[in-house]
């Protein structure tokens, strides 16, 4: 099979003497040709096997103040990178092709951070940073509830979220970022343990850098964030 560097050919012309098949369709439907075939990568909980859950839990609860972070999640459930082959066919479609991606909205949800646990930069097993400074729409869907297992949780969204912003702050091509930021906070009654506060202060961090995002772009902050004013 040749390399697939050999397959990108120059953009057809009106005066190419053979046109490809699909350039001959309308762009319309084109279009939602591309909108079926590309698409951001879907991380959900069902990514994760229980025993995976639990081995999380047990290196969590052993020592939370002293682990230093590092990811116990094997690499195979990032999936190996890749291209689509749409975008390999010629430079006309990969241009339409990605049009389309960059107007379909990104959702960064709490699986895909859990996936993601400490090393923000490796959000790059997903998008690359070109294609990050070129999304229009992104969706953020947080959930922040306190539990024992889940004491780095917090502290990894918000590296991943800084991350996120800092490469936002060099070149941004945003036009919307929705926020929604379910917080619980833990109670106060019995006064809150190490782990309790630092979870609150990153919560608060997260929230805050995402408010910031706010001076450059359109953030819309949605549903009930307890213990997070806005």
């Amino acid at each position: 099979m040749a390399p697939e560097s050999r397959l990108e050919v120059e953009p057809l012309t009106s005066s190419s003497p053979h046109i490809f098949p699909f350039l001959a369709l309308p762009a319309e439907l084109r279009n939602r040709i591309y909108e079926y075939a590309v698409a951001w990568p879907t991380i959900t909980a069902s990514k994760f096997p229980e025993n995976l859950n639990q081995n999380i839990r047990d290196k969590c609860c052993k020592d939370p103040l002293t682990w230093g972070g590092t990811s116990i999640l094997s690499k195979t459930y990032f999936g190996s990178s890749s291209t689509l082959s749409i975008f390999l066919i010629n430079r006309q479609i990969s241009s339409e092709a990605l049009s389309i991606l960059y107007k379909t909205p990104l959702m960064i949800n709490s699986p895909m951070l859990r996936q993601l646990q400490l090393d923000s930069k490796n959000i790059q097993k997903f998008i690359s940073e070109a294609t990050l400074k070129r999304l229009r729409f992104v969706t953020f869907d947080i959930e922040l509830v306190y539990t024992r297992w889940q004491c780095a949780y917090a502290r990894g969204c918000l590296r991943t979220i800084e991350y996120l912003t800092h490469i936002w702050d060099v070149a941004c091509a945003l036009e919307k970022v929705v926020v929604n930021v379910r917080y619980v906070e833990s109670s106060k009654k019995k006064g809150w343990t190490f782990g309790e506060a630092k979870f609150h202060e990153h919560a608060v961090a997260i929230f805050e850098k995402l408010k910031r995002l706010g001076e450059q772009v359109n953030v819309v902050f949605e549903g009930e964030s307890l213990g997070l004013k806005h």
